[in-house]
């Protein structure tokens, strides 16, 4: 793995670290607490830290990646070095999607399979795309 170009060299600030998924909890949730007590078991359990190792990615505290055993010159040791490297030298995280983002995104991937597949032109399809976008996001 490789840092992504950048226009000067040596400046990853184009580039962050982020999480694959994150633990959250909806604000309509009839068991918060219970909910966070989960979060809390999945972020700070030893016995479930090594369970997920790296499926979700490069766990984000030093804690988590210690625990982890990844072997060697593995894949998963490979990438936990990689990002532990990026330390200091990325840039701060975007803002969370937009609401309405997911929807936005299975549109576009429906639309490109039309096109893809002759239902639909490429302008027809750019076009179904701003129209969902508007009414997506609410502009």
């Amino acid at each position: 793995m490789l840092p992504v170009p950048q226009a000067k060299a040596g400046d990853l600030s184009g580039q962050f670290v982020k999480g694959l998924d994150l633990w959250c909890v909806s604000a309509a949730s009839k068991h918060p607490e219970d909910a966070a007590k989960l979060i809390g078991f999945l972020l700070n359990d030893e016995k479930a830290i090594k369970a997920i190792g790296i499926l979700l990615g490069v766990p984000p505290s030093k804690k988590a990646r210690d625990l982890v055993s990844a072997d060697a010159g593995s894949a998963g040791a490979r990438a936990i070095t990689y990002v532990e490297g990026l330390e200091g030298k990325v840039g701060p995280s975007p803002k969370p999607w937009p609401k309405g983002y997911g929807e936005l995104l299975t549109g576009f991937g429906r639309i490109a399979e039309n096109i893809g597949f002759g239902k639909t032109t490429p302008a027809a399809g750019a076009q179904e795309f701003v129209d969902l976008a508007g009414k997506t996001l609410g502009q």
